[in-house]
This record gives structure tokens, sequence and C-alpha cells, in this order.
């Protein structure tokens, strides 16, 4: 008989219960989000090219995706409807003609910075209420980023 899975149990597995955590977090977010109508991707986008802004002039998309993890095709899009919905200014670099920088406009400065708020909200409850020592967990969390980082594979 073919064993089902390494872990005797659902519990054991750790990517299965991430997952799980994930899934539960995921649902909490989109439901906040949906008062701002924004999708999760489009938060984080505005995040961080609000993040971005605070040091750099030109933000291109790819800044975007490589600080976000989110691929470059998914960003390209998500901005398309950022920019519609009026959150989000695209002008073209004087750098690179190929490049088109982006900057959030006040209503996407706005939208953010209410967003961003309420999802801070939303993380406190859901992780430091979970009775974890936050900081080990945020430290695990930058460990798995770091080994499983694209350049390092």
């Amino acid at each position: 008989m073919r064993k089902f899975s390494n872990f005797n149990t659902s519990e054991e597995s750790f990517g299965f219960v991430f997952w799980q955590v994930y899934t539960l977090w995921s649902r909490r977010i989109k439901k906040e989000l949906k008062k701002y109508k924004l999708t999760h991707t489009q938060f984080v986008i505005l995040s961080v090219i609000a993040y971005l802004e605070k040091s750099s002039k030109f933000i291109s998309q790819s800044d975007v995706s490589n600080l976000s993890k989110i691929d470059v095709m998914t960003v390209s899009t998500s901005i398309k409807t950022l920019v519609k919905n009026g959150y989000v200014i695209i002008s073209s670099s004087s750098e690179d003609a190929r490049a088109n920088a982006l900057k959030l406009s006040n209503e996407g400065k706005i939208v953010q910075n209410n967003a961003m708020k309420t999802i801070e909200n939303v993380d406190t409850d859901f992780f430091r209420n979970a009775n974890i020592e936050t900081n080990k967990f945020l430290e695990i969390m930058h460990e798995i980023l770091e080994v499983n980082s694209e350049d390092k594979q």
C-alpha cells in the first residue's frame, strides 16, 4: 500500500499548517480591505510604493516586484487597475525609455494610509493576540525568506 504522506497527521505537516494559518489571516485581510475596494495584492503594491517613495525618486514595477515578491506580471496587471482607480500615477522615466515611474496620487496616499492602519490592527489582533513570541516568529520568517530567496537558488 502506498503511503499517503511523510506525515502521520495533517497537524504534523508544516506546509499544510502554514497554509491553514495563511488562509485564516488572508480571509481577515480580504474582509477589511473590501472597505477600501482593494485586493490584498493591490494593498501590498500601494504600500510598497509608499515605502519606496520615502527613499527613491524613481520607482519601477520591477522595484515593487522585488520588494514585495509579487511576480512582475501580477504587479503590472494590478498597477493598471490602481491607475484606473486613481491611486497610482505612471510617468515616463527620463532615465530609461522602457521604464515607467510609479507614484501614489493624493487619493492613493490617503487610501493606503487608512488601509495600513486597518491592516496593522488585523495583524496585531491575529498574531500578537495568539500569545506567541512575535519577535521570534518574525525572525524565523526572515530566516525562511533568506534561505529561499530567488537569488540564492
